[in-house]
């Protein structure tokens, strides 16, 4: 079955900041997510953080577990899905947050489902602008979303974690081979000088 994703989930902006992200009272107790901190699902780096006092109404703005983030500029349109660790955080307005209906469909799958080519395609296809790319949120609801039977929604994510947990397995490997490699070729340096 495909639906609209408004139907699916509350979709929301993130939270609009005065000036530059950045602590002005040395208390660091509030993550802020923005699109540089994040890409293919997975965080890159540590999120800048800010005193919450700087945010009004912090409340409103944490994110929750199964919150779904996607930046709404650029050519990428990254995908994020909030866990359930103790981290408070919140999303810039360089992103939309989505909060999917448990009734109509997984947090997950949807999340899984944002960064698939049939997605992709249709947001690229919505966005506008020259230099830089930006998209509406009335374009994003009206993502068209293949919404399968919760069993099958399932099975999708738990591959696709397999595959992302092989993924980064093989990475790991990859590297420490090369450390490897190299301690044997400085090895073989070091014997013959």
């Amino acid at each position: 079955m495909i639906t609209k994703l408004h139907l699916l989930s509350e979709i929301r902006t993130g939270y609009t900041f005065r000036g530059r992200i950045a602590s002005e009272h040395g208390i660091e107790d509030v993550a802020v997510l923005q699109p540089r901190d994040i890409e293919k699902g997975e965080l890159l780096a540590e999120p800048t953080m800010i005193d919450g006092s700087q945010v009004q109404s912090l409340n409103n703005h944490l994110l929750r577990p199964g919150d779904i983030l996607l930046s709404n500029k650029g050519t990428k349109f990254s995908s994020f899905l909030i866990d359930g660790d103790d981290v408070k955080r919140i999303a810039s307005a360089s992103f939309f947050v989505i909060k999917a209906y448990p009734k109509a469909i997984s947090p997950k799958y949807l999340a899984w489902f944002l960064s698939q080519k049939p997605a992709l395609n249709y947001l690229s296809a919505n966005a506008s602008g020259v230099t830089i790319t930006s998209l509406t949120k009335k374009a994003l609801e009206g993502l068209p979303v293949a919404v399968p039977p919760v069993h099958v929604q399932e099975s999708i994510v738990a591959m696709a974690d397999l595959v992302k947990r092989e993924q980064r397995e093989l990475l790991e490997l990859i590297e420490k081979r090369e450390e490897y490699k190299n301690a044997f070729c400085w090895e073989l340096i070091n014997r013959a000088s």
